[in-house]
């Protein structure tokens, strides 16, 4: 039987957290808990949970941590096999969880399973599928990294990836206190013990310009590389896909460093950048 753990990190999003709750109980596939982690919210969030009524709903409280610390605990409290994650501010289509359920059922061996989405802007969308694939195509993804260096998949999204509760013991939980790319590292480490199902269809509304959303701004700021995963870390990871991934993530550092005139900052990540790889994606761009 295939049911779902809904895992909803709550931190002051008492504007939205009511209509992003209500796209989850609105899923045409039923089977479901959701594991809402108020995570020290100050405004009038856990209220406005608490008047939502359905006995699938499981409220939890606890000081404020991070999303990350948020989603670990979820993960904890989760009672099934499948977790899926949802934040407070972002939107399910009805049929997301019936896509992924029918995706475990044609390849029950896999651990990730993810699709498309769009992103809202104020004034502007962008459906984050591929073009080159016809729409609604499933795609089998073997080595995650040289498939997006391919452009062969859409990077994963949190808001509509489902994953095997099982797997994360394996790889540790978020990490903790990474406030930019927690969720990047956790999908890489995950995809190097388990194949990813693929589908080239938007399910999700990822609502971007929202309050405290840490990647508001994404378009317009700079993220110091302090508060960013460490890329340069996967360097150590024995995978010349997950290197070269690395490099192009940290050369685009760099090149948006230098555009914002944090020079200091560029020069450190200059430093932790491994150029052969750097080279040898410019030199092709076909894997």
């Amino acid at each position: 039987m295939i049911r779902f753990s809904v895992i909803m990190p709550l931190y002051n999003k008492a504007n939205f957290v009511r209509k992003t709750i209500e796209s989850v109980l609105s899923q045409t596939f039923k089977d479901f808990e959701i594991i809402i982690v108020n995570d020290g919210s100050t405004d009038n969030s856990l209220e406005v949970v608490r008047e939502i009524s359905d006995p699938r709903i499981h409220i939890f409280t606890k000081e404020n941590e991070g999303v990350s610390s948020a989603r670990n605990f979820g993960i904890e409290k989760a009672q099934y096999e499948y977790i899926a994650f949802l934040d407070a501010d972002d939107i399910w289509l009805p049929d997301y969880l019936e896509t992924i359920k029918e995706m475990i059922q044609q390849y029950p061996q896999v651990g990730i399973f993810g699709t498309g989405y769009t992103s809202i802007y104020p004034n502007k969308k962008y459906d984050r599928i591929l073009s080159r694939f016809p729409r609604g195509e499933i795609i089998l993804i073997e080595n995650y990294c040289k498939s997006l260096l391919k452009k062969e998949i859409r990077q994963l999204w949190t808001g509509t990836v489902c994953i095997k509760k099982e797997l994360f013991s394996k790889t540790g939980g978020f990490r903790i206190g990474v406030k930019r790319g927690e969720d990047l590292d956790m999908w890489l480490r995950l995809s190097l013990i388990t194949l990813i199902v693929w589908k080239n269809e938007s399910k999700a509304l990822y609502l971007v310009e929202t309050e405290n959303n840490v990647m508001a701004g994404y378009n317009g700021e700079y993220f110091s590389y302090k508060t960013s995963f460490p890329y340069w870390e996967w360097y150590s990871i024995n995978n010349f896909f997950v290197k070269l991934y690395a490099s192009r993530i940290l050369w685009s550092s760099v090149k948006k460093a230098f555009r914002f005139k944090q020079y200091k900052e560029m020069k450190q990540l200059i430093l932790k950048t491994n150029w052969l790889y750097v080279l040898l994606g410019k030199i092709s761009n076909k894997i």
